[in-house]
């Protein structure tokens, strides 16, 4: 069992020198909600879900929590809270998971506090867990 009685390590949602400076209390900067949704997403597509996958060899090491020092995305990016992910999702697009995450998203509201996404991403999904105080779901636009 992973975090939060997941399927999901710590080391998923942040960098290799967060995770080699802090271990375990990495997870203090990873907002709960969101590994509970790449939970759920996952569950739901019955897939894997790939945030950050160095880990295991992979390439990805920022798709997660960034932190200060940072050069990747914007300075108040929601990575930097520990609100924001990127997720690629095996056997479907970027538009597929945004259609599932639009379909779905009063219940993800409710139970994760999911509260926006980037349109127009190529390849991933960003989803962030931040305050927007709205009854719907904000999309922003990509770059």
């Amino acid at each position: 069992m992973g975090i939060l009685g997941t399927s999901f390590i710590i080391q998923e949602f942040v960098p290799p020198h967060t995770w080699r400076k802090w271990g375990a209390k990495s997870i203090w900067f990873i907002n709960p909600n969101i590994v509970l949704f790449a939970q759920w997403l996952k569950d739901h597509t019955n897939s894997i879900v790939i945030i950050n996958d160095w880990a295991f060899g992979g390439q990805y090491f920022n798709s997660g929590f960034r932190p200060p020092d940072c050069i990747i995305g914007a300075a108040l990016s929601q990575h930097r809270f520990g609100n924001g992910i990127d997720i690629k999702v095996t056997d479907y697009s970027a538009n597929q998971i945004r259609s599932i995450i639009r379909e779905n998203w009063k219940f993800l509201h409710d139970k994760f506090n999911l509260s926006t996404i980037e349109k127009n991403t190529p390849t991933w999904t960003h989803v962030d867990f931040r305050y927007t105080g709205l009854n719907y779901l904000y999309e922003v636009d990509f770059n």
